[in-house]
């Protein structure tokens, strides 16, 4: 089994989210790591659009310029990602991690506030603005349900 350890250059971060990706892949895909949605164009466990591969590239890109971005130790050596790869679990594990961590960090950065799996989520649904968007508290609300059915607390 596949237990990611979510690190940002080496350091482990303060909150670990594989509970959260969890109960995000059951609500997304029913945990189907080949699931593809063509009419969504959204690939695997993690039901993956190419905007977030497009960012998580962007991320490796800057890495391997010399920039200091949120690139796991997981993915060295750094290879782009295409939508294909994060049929594997793994893959859209660590993409999502790229993707959150960025984000979480802005969300950070803009509000002085620790992201929340709240946060977490509604930006995962609604870009990198989401947390604000009433639009994404229907997702937020049926992953808040998953994990309290694992016994998670909020």
């Amino acid at each position: 089994m596949f237990i990611p350890v979510f690190r940002m250059f080496g350091k482990v971060l303060n909150m670990n989210l594989l509970p959260l990706l969890t109960a995000m892949m059951t609500v997304e895909s029913g945990g189907d790591d080949t699931k593809i949605n063509r009419k969504e164009q959204a690939y695997g466990c993690l039901q993956i659009r190419q905007p977030v591969i497009d960012d998580v590239n962007s991320e490796i890109f800057h890495f391997r310029q010399g920039n200091i971005v949120n690139v796991p130790t997981c993915m060295l050596p750094l290879h782009y990602v295409s939508l294909e790869q994060v049929l594997e679990r793994h893959c859209a594990i660590n993409v999502a991690e790229v993707y959150l961590t960025r984000w979480g960090d802005i969300y950070k950065r803009r509000t002085n506030k620790e992201p929340t799996y709240e946060v977490y989520v509604r930006i995962w649904v609604g870009g990198p603005d989401g947390w604000i968007r009433e639009s994404t508290l229907k997702y937020w609300n049926k992953v808040k349900a998953e994990l309290k059915k694992n016994g998670e607390e909020i």
